[in-house]
């Protein structure tokens, strides 16, 4: 089975483009037990996705299906023509992963070399964590570090909040291996008997600021707003545009919005009750309508909006931190630990945890291999990150009675967003995938296990895709469920398989408004009919992957932006500017070996140039005097030294001797013969001065103390809370002028009529 998985796996799933229709759920006849009884009555070319019929004749102009046509979901259809974005139980999942779904991972420049730049030895011996901390606090605040073929030996954490992104030779080639356990390390608190490191962190850990604050709030949500809508009514549009990514952030005020995510079924987690930020789920700006002061977005609402759980309109892009949430990851090695010693079982956990996103959007898991991990890799709280063909493998001891290797491999907490496509687990841990929180909109494509558990924890995850997944054995598909509810609305199980070829569905006690789509000869549990649950249960669904059909019905992939490259004009130019030929021309001399090829845009001596192009500033006018003129040598006014004390001798403060000079002198030139002047004081001037030295290397001016020395500092800086408020200025000399454009009595007149030529 796990070969015929693998074979289809590798369809192609759809090439056709989607046809949004407002169409219901399509199913017009269930079971007693919800499954549903009535698919669509044609089929799907399995290579193109096109629609096709059964016999011939069953409508005009239809293609007869070929051997292997599959009959589509009756959600779906073949090629979206089934699916209502406004009004289906899916979910748009066409949007999750890197950069809003749009974009396939990249492969960054790299920055630095951890052997030659920063001492790595990778030869498996030597511990490399002194020359891992000496490149995370080299990097200022971005840059992706190459770690060529070897074994890195690392005996601490790397945590890291800056953009720094571990480019390995290969899995296999390039191997982090952390030899001693986080409890080696650290220690162990064991709180209430459960290991402090049973839910993180990783020896990997990458610290992003994806959270809403006042800094990017845009504007309050002034009326209430039902899933599959797009328009959100505001108290203002000031500051909104067309294209911009902004986020619909909502608080769990009295549990009443987790209420509402379980359709009013179930009662809401009590833990969850009055926390704040819990929904922080993003679109693109598609209207802005200022004048009813309302947005259309791109997405449509996945949930409901109510006022009174304090909905508000936040920026994506959050100018303050948003430096170091993108472009974190690792890529093209393996994660390794010791595999001598047997899984001390859940909540026991020693700390051979792999990798913790923290906060982090579009950062990036791909080709990575983790051995022997209790803990693979966590993203909490973050959205639009991805992880790419993951493999877990281990040799470690187990026995029937603990037939685990470790507790968690990949982990969704309070993300949105997030793709996970391509995974295998060679190894059994107690928890494969795992989804907790108000985890939303996230997908888990295409993988397989020998003895997979999708976990969905503390009842709270909702709309979550999981698709074309192989279970293996599954002998506990869902994991932990005897304890209750575990997840909430509108997750669903597309194509999941099983290696028995039969799967055993949770009680409906589980979650409510689930869907199950191809999941072989699965029985709806007594009691989902009441909670709305939704079963097709038949093999060989149409398409494999739900979420690959949604990407390509969005026309995604998009190719990344090719910058131009412009050839030259045909001629060139000698080098002292003037136009020379490549071919002999009438008038006009050959160039030279050596010629230069001037640019398209100005050819040698501008005779190329128009503003109506891409150089639209004439920049000759920039500088002293519109450039008419180099800067004057004025003659010395006044001597700082001869006439006002100052010592210039490196020692002594010259502060009072320059500010003295600089009240009695009306206008001119303050000289400063050879020396060192101490400063220690800001300098204000109001009047045409220049204070002049007697060259670079001679005279210097230095200022032994930071203004947060002498001044303290607020570290706020306009509506920037934490932003040290010297962080755009002032200076320690402040040359204060007076350009009053704007003001009456400066305008000459109005323009009244452009001419453009």
């Amino acid at each position: 089975m796990a070969s015929q998985w693998l074979n289809a796996l590798l369809v192609a799933a759809v090439t056709a483009t989607v046809q949004w229709q407002a169409a219901a759920d399509q199913c017009t006849a269930t079971s007693a037990t919800g499954i549903c009884l009535t698919p669509p009555p044609y089929g799907c070319d399995i290579k193109t996705g096109a629609k096709c019929c059964r016999s011939s004749g069953a409508w005009a102009n239809c293609p007869v299906c070929s051997v292997g046509a599959l009959t589509p979901s009756a959600l779906y259809g073949c090629v979206g023509e089934l699916f209502s974005r406004s009004n289906s139980r899916l979910l748009d999942w066409s949007y999750a992963g890197y950069w809003y779904g749009d974009y396939n991972l990249p492969r960054l420049p790299v920055m630095a070399n951890m052997k030659t730049v920063f001492g790595a030895k990778g030869d498996g011996v030597t511990d490399d964590t002194a020359a891992f901390f000496l490149a995370i606090s080299t990097i200022a605040n971005q840059g992706t570090l190459f770690l060529p073929a070897g074994v890195y030996v690392v005996t601490k954490r790397l945590d890291i909040d800056k953009r720094i992104f571990f480019q390995g030779e290969g899995a296999g080639r390039t191997v982090f291996y952390f030899p001693q356990s986080l409890q080696d390390v650290y220690g162990n608190s064991y709180v209430r008997g459960i290991s402090q490191y049973a839910f993180g962190p990783g020896f990997i850990n990458f610290n992003g600021a994806d959270f809403p604050d006042n800094n990017t709030v845009l504007a309050r949500i002034t009326a209430g707003a039902t899933r599959g809508t797009t328009m959100l009514q505001l108290n203002t549009t000031a500051g909104i545009e067309p294209g911009q990514m902004v986020r619909v952030v909502l608080d769990n005020v009295n549990n009443t919005l987790l209420t509402d995510l379980n359709q009013n079924m179930f009662p809401a987690f009590a833990p969850y009750n009055n926390r704040a930020d819990v929904i922080r789920w993003t679109s693109k700006v598609k209207a802005v309508y200022a004048s009813t002061k309302r947005i259309e977005l791109e997405r449509v609402l996945p949930f409901d909006v109510d006022l009174a759980w304090r909905p508000e309109l936040h920026d994506f892009v959050n100018g303050g931190y948003g430096l170091k949430r993108n472009f974190t990851g690792l890529a093209d090695l393996t994660i390794r630990f010791p595999g001598n010693q047997a899984y001390p079982g859940e909540n026991k956990e020693v700390g051979y945890n792999g990798l913790y996103f923290y906060g982090t959007s579009n950062s990036w898991l791909k080709n990575v291999v983790f051995e022997n991990a209790e803990f693979g890799v966590a993203f909490d709280s973050g959205s639009f990150n991805t992880v790419e063909n993951v493999t877990f493998m281990s040799t470690k001891p187990t026995s029937a009675s603990n037939p685990y290797t470790g507790t968690r491999g990949i982990w969704n907490k309070g993300t949105f967003d997030n793709l996970i496509n391509g995974f295998f687990f060679k190894t059994r841990l107690k928890y494969e995938l795992s989804t907790s929180y108000f985890a939303l909109g996230n997908v888990y494509a295409n993988g397989i296990g020998i003895d997979m558990t999708i976990e969905m924890m503390y009842a709270a995850a909702y709309g979550n895709l999981f698709s074309n997944i192989h279970l293996g054995a599954a002998s506990e598909p869902f994991g932990w469920n005897v304890r209750g509810q575990d997840a909430s609305a509108y997750n669903t199980f597309w194509n999941i398989r099983t290696a028995a070829d039969v799967m055993s569905l949770p009680p409906s006690t589980w979650a409510p408004k689930t869907t199950f789509v191809s999941t072989r000869r699965a029985q709806a549990p007594g009691g989902s009919t009441s909670v709305d649950w939704y079963v097709e249960s038949r093999t060989n669904v149409w398409p494999y992957d739900l979420w690959a059909a949604m990407r390509k019905a969005r026309g995604r992939p998009i190719n990344p932006p090719v910058p131009i490259r412009w050839s030259g004009p045909g001629y060139g130019c000698f080098s002292n500017g003037t136009k020379c030929c490549l071919a002999v021309t009438a008038g006009c001399p050959r160039c030279p070996a050596n010629y230069v090829q001037p640019s398209r845009l100005w050819g040698c001596t501008g005779e190329l140039w128009t503003p109506r192009d891409r150089l639209v500033f004439d920049w000759g006018w920039a500088g002293y005097k519109a450039s008419s003129q180099t800067p004057p040598k004025l003659p010395v006014t006044k001597n700082l030294k001869t006439q006002y004390g100052a010592k210039g001798n490196g020692v002594a403060d010259d502060t009072q001797a320059l500010l003295k000079a600089i009240y009695e002198t009306a206008k001119g030139v303050i000289y400063f013969p050879a020396g060192v002047y101490i400063l220690t004081s800001v300098i204000n001037i109001r009047k045409p001065i220049i204070l002049r030295g007697e060259g670079r290397s001679k005279t210097v001016l230095r200022f032994p103390k930071s203004l947060t020395d002498l001044y303290g500092n607020s570290w706020v800086e306009g509506k920037w809370i934490g932003t040290s408020q010297y962080s755009h200025g002032t200076g320690f000399i402040n040359i204060g002028g007076w350009d009053p454009t704007g003001r009456d009595f400066t305008k000459i007149t109005w323009i009244t009529q452009v001419s453009c030529v």
